[in-house]
């Protein structure tokens, strides 16, 4: 992928490489995501996992991502984290982190524009929680 650049409009533009036009073809037979899982002792505090993410989404200039028209570009501009939803470990937390992970995974992400992340935590008791990060794969 060439260099970002600043567009007319201030927003960081691109233009999509090879591989990742092959992936935003592929999404529309079925979503290309991934996602990772961080098991994190201790209670769930969920309002600094949002300012801790509040906080890199700033620092980095991470946001919501357009593909323009010609499915050639793109451009993006900061903005907020998303909500992040909170299920309930139960008697099986693996098995509620699985079942949220085939959600997200099989999930499309809205196009043309589109938050590219997007979260969900499992509480799984005052001594552990996941925190799932799907990603739209093509970023």
């Amino acid at each position: 992928m060439s260099p970002p650049m600043i567009c007319p409009s201030l927003k960081l533009c691109g233009r999509l490489n090879a591989f990742q036009k092959v992936m935003l073809h592929w999404s529309e037979l079925h979503p290309y995501n991934a996602a990772h899982v961080y098991k994190i002792a201790g209670p769930l505090r969920l309002e600094a996992l949002t300012e801790a993410l509040d906080e890199a989404y700033r620092f980095n200039g991470i946001g919501a991502v357009e593909i323009e028209d010609d499915g050639v570009r793109y451009h993006h501009e900061p903005d907020d984290v998303p909500e992040i939803p909170v299920f309930q470990g139960g008697e099986d937390p693996e098995g509620v982190l699985a079942a949220q992970l085939t959600r997200e995974l099989n999930r499309p992400f809205d196009r043309p524009r589109c938050q590219p992340l997007r979260y969900s935590v499992i509480d799984a008791g005052p001594s552990v929680h996941y925190v799932a990060a799907t990603y739209d794969h093509w970023v």
